[in-house]
Order: C-alpha cells, then structure tokens, then sequence
C-alpha cells in the first residue's frame, strides 16, 4: 500500500523549508492519527516534529489541486481545526501524564509561531491560531494543575516542626551550616517536584517564555497556600478543647526562613531567580518579619 506522506530534498517549491512533505488525498486522517493520536513522547528525539510535521502537512494541502466542492482556503482550514480537536481530544484522555501535556503545549505553540509567521497562511488561518491558542492554554492549565497537586502533598513539609516551635521557646537552632542542611532536608520532597517540572519541560523544548510562566503559577501557588497555613490556628491535640496554636512567632519565622532561602537557591541556579523573587516575595515577607527579633518599647 501507497505510505500516507513522504518527504523529499529542498526544492523550488518549498521556499525555505528544508524540506516538503507531501500527504495523498484521503490520508490526512491517517496522518494526524500517526503524528498526534499515537505517538508516543518518550519515542521522540526531537520533541517539536509534530509541530513541524503538521505545518508542513498544512503546505501541502494549501499546493493540493482544489477538490469537489472545497476551495483550498477551505481544504486547509479543515485540516487544521481537525488536527487542532484531535489534540484536544488526546489531552482530555490523557489524564495526569504530565509528558503529554507538556509535549503539546510546547508543539502548539510552535505549530501558532509557524502558522503566524507564514506569509501564505498567517492572515487564511487567523481562525485556526485562534483555536490553538485555547488548545495551548488547555495544555498549560493542565500542567500547572498537575504539579500543583504534587506540590500541594510535599508542601506542608515547610510547616513540620513548627507546631513544636510554637509551642516550645526554648534556643532558636544551632549553626548556620546545620540549619541550611536541615533545611535542605526537609524540603527535599518540594525541590523534587519542582526539579522534574524543570527537567521535563528542558526535555520537551518548551520555550522560556512558557516556562517562566509555568513557574511562576507554582511559586504563586506555593505562596499563597505557605501563607493561608501560617496565618491559620493549628490545635495541637484533635482530642482538645482549646482553640489552637499561632504560627505567627519567632521561632516558626525563622524555620520558614531557612527554607525558603533553599527553594530561592535552587531558582537562582537554574535561571528561575527573578520569577521566584517575585512570587515568593510575600511569603519571605512574612517570614523576615516573624523571623526578626521583637521588644516591648519603654515608656
């Protein structure tokens, strides 16, 4: 049987392309079943193809002879939305793989740049980028959704011991160097997930734009929850009475405080440093001010 696509040299007729691909009539079905329903991420060595696949498959539909009743203007924006509601489909069943959700929040937003930045197709495709543009922002929510859940199981981590800290006021902690290793320690759990975020989306080629912005709703998440648990009583017993214990003292500041210090290290070194200063900023705020010493002014 004849293959669905093949792919030829540079020629006259691919501009500056690399390459043409060309696709029989009747195949794009197979087509996007081969490059979008059944791949397989890990099987990629170059993790944006099914991007470049599928705008060159668009070119060559758009160099197709008009069909029955289907002008190309037509034949090419039907085959686009049909590639665009079949990633759609494939990110709502692919539940919380996160290597699905990052592979195609990264392969469409390169198939927008590609279609945007084609003089032949920008203006005919302005519907379809539109389109893509949600299937991106689908991708994106589903994987900020993923880790924050992650996070969410490793987070409290942050608080451990403080309850005891709270309620004990005895020394605030031993050296320097003993506390940051401590530190280090207990949010291993919290460095680990935010360490396969960054590792999966360097895998998948995600661009630094994307990536930044996938960070920054982390550590905006990880603010955000850290500052509702810190303000929030906690009862030490389950089994009493007694209305609770503040988390907002000295010695709790100061735990909060070397931990944080960690997680904005490990942004710094790996080029996150402005985006988890900025959205970490209230948190740290928070624990400098509890952390800082306190005395009742004479009168």
């Amino acid at each position: 049987p004849r293959p669905a696509s093949t792919t030829s040299n540079t020629s006259s007729s691919s501009g500056s392309l690399p390459c043409v691909l060309i696709v029989s009539r009747g195949r794009d079905d197979s087509l996007l079943r081969a490059v979008i329903r059944d791949l397989k991420p890990q099987d990629l060595s170059f993790k944006c193809a099914p991007s470049f696949l599928l705008y060159l498959a668009a070119k060559c539909v758009m160099r197709r002879p008009p069909g029955l009743g289907m002008s190309k203007d037509r034949a090419v924006c039907s085959f686009l939305n049909k590639a665009v509601t079949t990633t759609d489909m494939l990110l709502e069943d692919s539940g919380n793989k996160a290597d699905v959700a990052v592979l195609w929040l990264s392969n469409s937003t390169e198939l927008h740049n590609f279609l945007s930045e084609d003089p032949s197709l920008a203006t005919l495709t302005a519907g379809c980028q539109g389109i893509l543009r949600k299937t991106l922002m689908m991708a994106f929510d589903k994987l900020v959704n993923m880790f924050c859940d992650e996070l969410v199981d490793e987070l409290p981590v942050f608080l451990s011991e403080a309850l005891d800290a709270a309620q004990s006021p005895g020394r605030l902690g031993s050296t320097q160097k003993e506390a940051s290793m401590d530190a280090e320690r207990t949010i291993s759990g919290v460095l680990a997930t935010l360490h396969h975020c960054r590792a999966l989306v360097t895998r998948y080629q995600l661009n630094d734009r994307l990536v930044e912005a996938l960070f920054a709703h982390l550590f905006h998440f990880s603010s955000v929850w850290l500052f509702n648990q810190l303000v929030r009583p906690v009862v030490a017993d389950q089994t009493s009475s007694s209305k609770g214990v503040s988390l907002c003292c000295r010695r709790v500041g100061v735990l909060l405080k070397q931990r944080l210090v960690i997680l904005a290290d490990w942004a710094a070194q790996r080029g996150l440093g402005a985006v988890a200063e900025r959205h970490l900023l209230k948190i740290i705020q928070a624990a400098n001010f509890l952390a800082s010493p306190k005395s009742r002014p004479e009168f």
